[in-house]
């Protein structure tokens, strides 16, 4: 069986994370309601968003680059979903 090319996995992994913040922003109401599980589930989503934005900087592959950006700008939109979640449906729904 043939592997994914690099772009195709970039594509398939960036709708499954779109599709799981959507998710989230979804249910963000149970997670307000859950005490520690929304403080880790911000901690989680802010660990991710630098990271993510450090290990890009290591990089000269543009790919890579522009895949770890991607991660970068998912979990910047997973965070604001916890301040406003309409608003963030919005702008994932209209990059989809």
């Amino acid at each position: 069986m043939e592997g994914m090319t690099p772009v195709s996995a970039l594509l398939h992994s960036a709708t499954l994370v779109t599709a799981g913040t959507i998710l989230v922003s979804r249910f963000i109401l149970l997670l307000c309601y859950a005490g520690d599980m929304f403080l880790l589930a911000t901690l989680l989503f802010l660990l991710t968003v630098l990271l993510a934005a450090f290990i890009a900087s290591g990089y000269n592959d543009i790919k890579r680059i522009i895949a770890y950006s991607t991660t970068v700008h998912i979990g910047l939109a997973s965070l604001a979903s916890y301040a406003c979640s309409s608003v963030t449906l919005i702008h994932l729904v209209s990059h989809g």
